[in-house]
């Protein structure tokens, strides 16, 4: 408890306390940058070309890459957040804390970048779900006893960008977080999920000819995610009290007391549910005379559920994408401001097999062997995103309007020789922005007064029936238990029509700091399951030096 006064103590300090003349808005500065969002750490060193074009008003310096230049930020925020339209592992009420801080350094050669963060979230009436972030893996692990639970996230990411000679630039970042989760009543569980990636690159600088430029680019990325569930009970745990489920896909699996050898919450050989997924990754970049970036990239994994020889799952993956930015320096079309077009499409397959496991046990001592794995769920998901945004000074800091598409379709072969498949399809369409009250026009700092808002509307459709992929007189030998009413609430959640509204308030105060006051209102339509609204309000201590 000691600590973690103390830690708390040194955020509000260091908030507190100005480090340097206010400059320029960490924000700003990221947004303007045509690799944000690469995968590719070399891109934050890429030439900007022709900067009495490329030079926005909001953040001239930036692309000035003559002179030294610093960016940071840090918040202290709090939120809360109420009402009935959750997905069902979801809390009624949720209360979160948490401190973010940020930085970007520009030297004469490199650049460094860099964050941490360290969040705390309070969750009342919780069950479902025993994961940190249900959907993630292809299993799941469910409990039915509402109580309160914490949940504590701690991540820290940097890396740098290095020159080296006239054409070369070489990058690195890598990223760690660290998140538990712990729940106190009636069936306790303990969660600990660590995410470790490292993605190194290289950009060669191709000067064609006079006035064309072109920047290729090559990225590798490694990332490994852990998670364990460790249960306990509290009092005994019979057929008449705690009961859990394995979800093996499309909550179809098995459904037993919480400590059953087919839950594997606990069993002999091992005590907790361990999960790990391993990805290797790559994507190649180009760009052309910073005003459009192509980046294409794939990733393989592998995952496995289970240790020590007790290997109950695997499933492996593969995906790719491909994005698409196009920069309208200010000067071509509008004279301050600066437009973008981007366009994202993504594509990912998992496939979750089930070990044929039998235990031998000689003098004591008890070995798994696995004779072989039966493919029992695949899932295969996509999202298209296209957006256009407008930045620049004035009145109108900020205007992005957004389109997003997420289809899906799922398989389910545990009532072989019949496949259950599901077929979904979400679509969204965000309009956002920024404004500045009581703005100099003209002026290239941030306004006294600025206000957000977003309006988001979000529906969605599914259609789920049973193939015959055999004999049509065929049998399956047993019938899998489907928790129904859990799989109801998700669809629900996950399609139904709804509308978001957004607006937040912040005041600009004197040596960078600032203070922001948000909400946003949530209204879904055509349920049958959950609640129809849900609210959320914010209130954010920050600083930009």
């Amino acid at each position: 408890m000691t600590s973690m006064r103390a830690r708390y103590k040194a955020c509000i300090i260091s908030l507190l306390v100005p480090l340097g003349v206010f400059g320029q808005p960490y924000r700003a500065v990221v947004g303007e940058s045509i690799w944000n969002g690469s995968q590719n750490p070399a891109g934050w060193r890429a030439p900007d070309y022709n900067p009495d074009v490329l030079r926005s008003h909001v953040n001239a310096e930036y692309f000035d890459k003559s002179r030294d230049a610093r960016y940071a930020e840090a918040a202290l925020y709090g939120t809360y957040e109420d009402g009935g339209f959750k997905p069902p592992h979801g809390g009624r009420d949720v209360w979160t804390a948490g401190v973010r801080a940020a930085s970007l350094m520009d030297l004469s050669q490199t650049t460094l970048f860099g964050n941490v963060r360290f969040e705390q979230r309070n969750s009342q009436e919780m069950f479902g779900s025993m994961f940190l972030q249900p959907g993630q893996y292809p299993i799941d692990v469910l409990e039915f006893t509402p109580g309160p639970k914490i949940r504590q996230t701690y991540s820290v990411a940097g890396g740098l960008a290095r020159e080296v000679g006239i054409n070369w630039v070489f990058g690195l970042q890598a990223g760690f977080e660290s998140s538990n989760y712990a729940k106190r009543k009636d069936i306790r569980h303990t969660n600990y999920a660590l995410n470790l990636s490292v993605s190194p690159g290289v950009l060669y600088h191709w000067h064609i000819q006079q006035d064309v430029d072109l920047d290729l680019g090559l990225s590798y990325r490694f990332r490994k995610t852990s998670e364990s569930v460790d249960a306990e009970q509290v009092g005994a745990a019979t057929a008449e009290t705690y009961y859990a489920f394995l979800n093996k896909g499309m909550n179809y699996g098995t459904y037993q007391v919480w400590d059953g050898a087919g839950i594997h919450l606990d069993e002999a050989g091992v005590g907790l549910l361990p999960v790990t997924e391993i990805t290797h990754g790559g994507a190649v970049q180009a760009c052309l005379q910073s005003m459009i970036l192509l980046e294409a990239g794939y990733d393989y994994s592998e995952g496995l559920v289970g240790e020590k020889g007790y290997d109950w799952f695997r499933f492996p993956g593969h995906g790719g994408h491909v994005d698409f930015t196009f920069r309208m320096p200010p000067g071509i079309v509008l004279d301050s401001y600066m437009l973008f077009f981007r366009a994202h499409l993504e594509s990912r397959t998992q496939t979750l097999r089930e070990a044929v496991l039998d235990k031998e046990t000689s003098g004591g001592v008890t070995t798994p062997s696995i004779y072989g794995y039966n493919r029992v769920y695949r899932r295969k998901n996509g999202e298209e995103r296209y957006s256009a945004s407008l930045t620049g000074p004035g009145w109108l800091r900020q205007l992005q309007l957004e389109y997003g598409y997420r289809p899906g379709r799922e398989y389910s072969t545990l009532t072989y020789p019949y496949v259950d498949t599901l077929s979904t399809a979400v679509r969204h369409l965000e309009l956002s922005g920024r404004i500045g009250l009581l703005a100099d026009p003209y002026a290239t700092g941030p306004a006294p007064w600025e206000l957000f808002f977003r309006v988001r509307g979000q529906w969605g459709s599914c259609h789920e029936q049973g193939l015959v992929v055999t004999d049509e007189s065929a049998v399956p030998d047993s019938e899998p238990f489907r928790l129904v009413s859990d799989w109801e609430r998700k669809r629900e959640f996950m399609t139904a029509p709804r509308i978001v509204g957004g607006l937040g308030l912040r005041r600009n105060l004197p040596r960078g700091l600032y203070l922001e006051a948000s909400g946003s209102y949530t209204r879904a339509f055509r349920l049958e399951f959950l609640g129809s609204d849900r609210w959320q309000a914010g209130l954010t201590l920050g600083c930009n030096f």
